[in-house]
């Protein structure tokens, strides 16, 4: 696998390093060879960021967003009898999801919680699960027009960064969808009968 850089910890300064437990995984699907883990501590969570590759085919507020703002995770039975819907909005156990880092309750009580939530409520589309590899581009384009632009849990610091930052991608790499679609396959996801 590539050799990735050190977490960028001064844009999560309120996070903690995830830590990965080997005894957790002992009992869990195994994750791609080629990942980066993400910054949350509630659940093993993975960077969608290819660092050596991003800037390459994409807008450097893409790059942004899939360093900083968006991690990828696997449904639990919690999340799945939390979100009874059915047909095709159903969700299976183990089914990869995408949610904002920053709307995540780390090591918080449920008084911590509630007073987060009324300070500042979670707006729509914190979490997806996107049926398909190839549904991944619009879904982080419908989390970025309809909760990053919303989000008040997102540190001030971070959302002046993302606004500075430029939204043309570099001329003649290719559509951006194909690449999230490719850079998907290459840290592992695969589509399935019940989502990726």
């Amino acid at each position: 696998p590539p050799h990735y850089p050190p977490h960028p910890q001064t844009q999560h300064s309120h996070y903690h390093p995830h830590q990965y437990y080997p005894s957790y995984h002992q009992h869990q699907p195994q994750p791609p060879s080629n990942h980066r883990l993400g910054y949350n501590t509630d659940r093993p969570t993975y960077l969608f960021s290819l660092p050596t590759t991003d800037s390459q085919s994409l807008s450097d507020r893409q790059c942004y967003i899939r360093s900083t703002f968006i991690e990828l995770f696997l449904a639990t039975a919690e999340d799945v009898l939390s979100r009874p819907a059915k047909g095709s909005q159903r969700i299976h156990l183990h089914q990869v999801g995408i949610r904002c880092a920053y709307c995540v309750d780390n090591n918080k009580d449920a008084k911590q919680k509630l007073l987060q939530e009324l300070q500042h409520p979670r707006v729509e589309r914190a979490v997806c699960f996107p049926q398909s590899i190839s549904r991944i581009y619009q879904t982080v384009a419908d989390m970025q027009r309809r909760h990053f632009e919303k989000c008040a849990r997102i540190p001030v610091q971070v959302m002046g960064t993302y606004k500075s930052l430029k939204s043309t991608r570099p001329r003649g790499k290719g559509k951006p969808q194909g690449y999230w679609e490719s850079s998907a396959r290459e840290i592992g996801l695969v589509d399935s009968d019940m989502g990726i």
